[in-house]
C-alpha cells in the first residue's frame, strides 16, 4: 500500500485524491478512464479550463459517470466494474455477477 499523490488530475482515482491508502484498484481505475475515453472519445472529467483542480477533483470523488447508451451491455459493465469510487467495495464489485 501507498500514499503517493502524483498523476495529471483527469485519471487520478478517488482513494488518491482523498489520500487513502491504495494498492492496484488506482490502476484498475485508471485502465477503466481510459476505456471509457477509448470508446466514447473523451474523458468524463476532462471538462476544460472553467474549472479549478480541486473543482475538478470533487466531480472525481463525488460524481457518478454516466454510461452512455451507445455502450453495450458489456462494455457498461466492465467500465461500472472498473469505475468504483468506494475501494472498500473493489473486490466485491469487481468479481461480482
Amino acid at each position: 500500500m501507498t500514499q503517493s499523490f502524483v498523476g495529471t488530475t483527469e485519471y487520478l482515482a478517488p482513494e488518491v485524491i482523498m489520500q487513502d491508502e491504495y494498492g492496484f484498484s488506482v490502476d484498475w481505475y485508471g485502465m477503466g478512464l481510459v476505456m471509457f475515453e477509448l470508446v466514447t472519445g473523451y474523458n468524463p472529467f476532462k471538462v476544460g479550463d472553467t474549472y479549478t483542480h480541486v473543482q475538478k477533483m470533487n466531480m472525481i470523488v463525488h460524481t457518478e459517470i454516466k454510461m452512455p447508451d451507445s455502450f453495450t451491455p458489456e462494455c457498461a459493465d466492465l467500465c461500472r466494474r472498473l469505475l468504483i469510487k468506494d475501494v472498500s467495495k473493489y473486490y466485491l464489485y469487481l468479481l461480482a455477477k
